[in-house]
């Protein structure tokens, strides 16, 4: 199909074409793969803007998957002395990422089958808004100063590197560059079978997390 640029049909003959591979040279080639996947679906007309692309790199990469990883990994640094912990609770307990991690893990061969690509981002960015949200709700750094908490706050802790885990196995052949550098983060190895790497309780207490850096600095950090 088509792209269309603000309303405007877009090609070569048109002189109005966009050059993906400056966006590439300039975000990273996953940040524009991860575009073209959450904003096209296969055989329909899409739509391409600047604006559109900044708003999709920061609102998803930068403030859902970047910033999960990286609150996960500094409260498992400072909390788990840079070690996911054994949680109380069998595998965390249960919690809605878990309960959107058994989603995805049933749905993601049928979209596959559908080329339903843009599903699986969705998916997948649902998984990490429910992973912030647990943040937002338990406040580990709370959790941390009552002793009589310690339970809960391992369940969370071990909760949300599993959330990162599963959204970092799900996009690594969307990613390739960037879902395997968050694995070795989470201290995990890429995954060799996908479906299997997607049950939940793959990352095993104990595992040795490396400080968390940045995937995606959102783009006003950017030089010009």
């Amino acid at each position: 199909g088509w792209w269309t640029l603000a309303g405007t049909k877009m090609s070569k003959s048109l002189g109005n074409a966009i050059d993906p591979m400056g966006y590439a040279a300039t975000y990273g080639p996953d940040a524009l793969r991860w575009f073209l996947m959450r904003e096209m679906a296969v055989g329909q007309d899409a739509e391409f803007s600047d604006e559109r692309f900044r708003a999709r790199y920061d609102a998803d990469l930068g403030n859902e998957w970047g910033n999960l990883l990286s609150r996960t990994l500094t409260m498992i640094g400072k909390f788990s002395e840079g070690r996911v912990p054994e949680p109380e609770h069998e595998l965390g307990g249960p919690t809605e990422p878990r309960e959107l991690a058994g989603v995805l893990l049933t749905a993601l061969p049928g979209l596959v089958d559908d080329v339903a690509f843009h599903r699986v981002g969705e998916d997948v960015q649902g998984l990490l808004r429910a992973g912030n949200r647990l943040v937002d709700a338990t406040q580990p750094w709370k959790l941390a100063k009552d002793p009589a908490k310690a339970g809960l706050l391992r369940d969370v802790l071990y909760t949300l590197a599993e959330t990162c885990r599963i959204a970092a196995t799900a996009l690594s052949p969307i990613l390739p560059e960037q879902a395997p550098e968050a694995l070795r983060q989470l201290g995990v190895t890429p995954p060799t079978d996908l479906r299997t790497s997607l049950i939940w309780g793959g990352l095993v207490p104990g595992t040795v997390t490396a400080k968390a850096e940045v995937l995606f600095p959102r783009i006003e950090t950017k030089p010009s």
